[in-house]
């Protein structure tokens, strides 16, 4: 088991450093989730560098796919949205990854496809659980570490 989980893993994270927009597509809809977000924020959520989030963000933003405001409070930080074109890409490489889910599961009937995608949202469901007093590496929707109570009351 733990074997066939290492191989899987091991495929996306290559087809997502191989592909830009499987890396594009992770970061838009991160923040389409999210409405509004600071580019650290950001970082945190995916489990990645804020330099390799700064050029992310630095590519998309010159490519017109992400708006960046100001911080009103903290002159230095951003919020990040996606902006119209940005959706439009976001459809585009959805549409794209649906059709590499359909080449990859053409033998499947729809039961088999609907069981794996209830096992996914369950084995998602209890590592969140298992490991909800770990500092999350990547969350849904924006989890933060439980806060640690103060020892001195």
């Amino acid at each position: 088991m733990t074997e066939v989980l290492v191989r899987v893993t091991g495929n996306v994270g290559r087809a997502s450093r191989k592909r830009p927009g499987a890396r594009d597509l992770a970061l838009l809809e991160a923040v389409r989730r999210a409405g509004r977000v600071r580019p650290k924020d950001l970082a945190d959520h995916l489990g990645l560098s804020r330099a390799a989030i700064t050029q992310q963000v630095q590519a998309l933003t010159a490519a017109g796919d992400l708006r960046a405001e100001t911080d009103p409070e903290d002159r230095r930080s951003l919020f990040l949205q996606v902006s119209p074109a940005g959706e439009e890409k976001l459809a585009v490489l959805n549409e794209r990854g649906l059709q590499r889910w359909t080449l990859f599961t053409a033998d499947w009937d729809e039961d088999e496809i609907q069981l794996l995608a209830d096992l996914l949202l369950k084995l998602e469901s209890s590592i969140a659980r298992a490991v909800r007093g770990d500092v999350p590496i990547t969350a849904e929707p924006w989890r933060k570490p439980p806060e640690e109570p103060d020892p001195k009351g």
